[in-house]
């Protein structure tokens, strides 16, 4: 993939951005959720060192970008080590053991970050911290253009192809000149195919001893990704269509699974059961959602094992197809 003279050509072939429904350039990325990274009040992710928190300002250092300063009011949360984040309320820090301790983020340094509480000023050592809350998200991202990075930065906004470089204008972070061997894969955003993965679901059912974690969302080198995990049910309010629409996409066991587990997809009154083996190849998803306004997922350990950790399912470059769109 090479982006010059005002043209992206793929494979040598010219192709117009417009024309452009995914795009995988055939260089790895890491999971957005490998390392640190700050979330933007978008849903955007941005990996990096997250090194320093002055008056209003959040100070990361990005493998792509370089240091970047970052406006607080563009920040729903830092996360300082790898894994998923915890809901939590804007004002809380979460514990490496997810305990949470609502109060204001005092400073960030190398060895340590500290909180103002109930109980004072309490600094924390930086490897008991998984994150910090500054602010919920702001509803559903419908940008055009999702970029993602090597680095597992996810990205979105405008693009477009001057005379050197393929260019995304991005709402928070400006003009970014994109290096394609740093880019893993572009999609772009069409009235008439969603992507389940930006979909905001409801989780309406959360089952256990020690309640799942919540489906989250992960960028890397096979595209974008779905997890979920036993015990929960998790309700998607489509946009109204007249159109009948499709879910399509691949459905594997969550890396390192130990368990097997049934996923039942419910339209209309009427659900569809697909069973995840630990170490099982993908199967592909093809399932007639007619004109519905609700779809409903659930997701529970089959009943002839126990309940081992991990335990879970992914659904990769999931996509609901209006008909005519593809």
């Amino acid at each position: 993939v090479e982006a010059a003279g005002g043209v992206l050509t793929v494979a040598g072939q010219p192709v117009e951005l417009g024309n452009i429904i995914e795009l995988h350039t055939g260089v790895a990325g890491m999971a957005s959720d490998a390392g640190s990274r700050v979330q933007f009040n978008n849903g955007d992710l941005l990996v990096g060192d997250i090194t320093g928190l002055a008056e209003g300002t959040l100070t990361v250092t990005q493998p792509t970008f370089g240091p970047l300063d970052l406006k607080l009011d563009q920040v729903a949360q830092a996360i300082f080590m790898p894994g998923p984040t915890v809901p939590a309320e804007p004002g809380t820090l979460v514990q490496i053991n997810n305990r949470l301790i609502p109060g204001k983020l005092k400073w960030i340094r190398e060895d340590n970050i500290a909180i103002d509480c109930s109980l004072g000023l309490v600094p924390l050592p930086r490897t008991r911290v998984r994150s910090f809350v500054f602010a919920p998200m702001q509803g559903e991202n419908r940008a055009t253009n999702r970029v993602a990075f090597a680095d597992g930065s996810v990205l979105s906004g405008q693009l477009a192809v001057n005379d050197q470089d393929l260019v995304l204008t991005h709402a928070l972070l400006g003009d970014l000149m994109l290096d394609l061997e740093r880019v893993a894969g572009i999609t772009r955003n069409l009235s008439r195919i969603l992507s389940l993965a930006e979909l905001h679901g409801e989780v309406v059912e959360r089952v256990g001893p020690i309640p799942p974690p919540s489906p989250e969302v992960v960028n890397g080198s096979p595209g974008q990704t779905l997890r979920m995990f036993p015990g929960t049910v998790t309700r998607y309010a489509l946009p109204a269509s007249d159109q009948p629409r499709r879910l399509r996409g691949e459905l594997m066991p969550l890396p390192g699974a130990q368990a097997s587990v049934k996923v039942t997809v419910r339209v209309n009154g009427k659900a569809k059961d697909f069973r995840v083996d630990p170490g099982a190849e993908a199967q592909a998803v093809d399932l007639d959602l007619g004109t519905t306004a609700v779809l409903e997922i659930q997701v529970q350990v089959d009943a002839s094992h126990a309940l081992v950790f991990p335990s879970g399912i992914e659904w990769r470059n999931a996509l609901i197809v209006e008909a005519g769109a593809s």
